[in-house]
């Protein structure tokens, strides 16, 4: 006669086994950290988000968010079809 403790622990033991498995290999991606991924290639990813406007005579000033991966720098300005002169673009925008 088989014992039903047996059967159910046996029912149950993929199930644990592949729970072990994930659990180890959780633990080896923590464990080496960001090493495991390639470093990305390609171009930088440039992605600006406009959080304020304020416009005076004469004057708008953009109040930007960084929403892209990579450090952005505004080095020109786009209005009515024509480059206009900017101040404040001097210093990288990090995320």
């Amino acid at each position: 006669m088989s014992n039903p403790r047996m059967a159910t622990l046996r029912s149950w033991a993929p199930t644990i086994a592949t729970l072990a498995i994930v659990a180890i290999v959780l633990i080896a991606l923590a464990m080496l950290g960001g090493r495991t991924l390639p470093e990305r290639q390609g171009p930088p990813i440039e992605q600006l988000a406009v959080e304020r406007t304020e416009l005076t005579p004469g004057f708008i000033a953009l109040t930007v968010r960084n929403t892209g991966p990579d450090p952005v720098q505004v080095a020109q300005a786009f209005v009515n079809d024509a480059y206009v002169d900017l101040t404040g673009g001097e210093q990288p925008i990090e995320r």
